[in-house]
């Protein structure tokens, strides 16, 4: 018998999937600020240099900056990073 287990396949969510369908071309605008994305990650809802500004331009479009997945573009390194615990 063995002890071996397998490793359970890594599954994106709804989010994740959604989200990856963005091209950079999308996110070029972006490029340098801070994005609110639905959380479904089907659009994007605001986009604003600093995460107040960010906060103002979400609640201006009628939602609530607890119910969007923050996300930093940076299309030249690459590198996403979520803010959720920064407001």
């Amino acid at each position: 018998m063995s002890t071996v287990q397998k490793r359970p396949k890594l599954e994106f969510s709804e989010f994740e999937k959604n989200r990856q369908r963005f091209t950079d071309d999308e996110l070029q605008p972006y490029q340098g600020k801070w994005v609110g994305f639905s959380l479904d990650g089907c659009r994007i809802v605001a986009g604003a240099t600093t995460l107040e500004e960010l906060k103002e331009e979400v609640e201006r479009a009628g939602d609530n900056i607890s119910n969007v997945a923050l996300e930093f573009i940076d299309l030249e390194n690459e590198c996403f990073m979520g803010g959720s615990e920064t407001i």
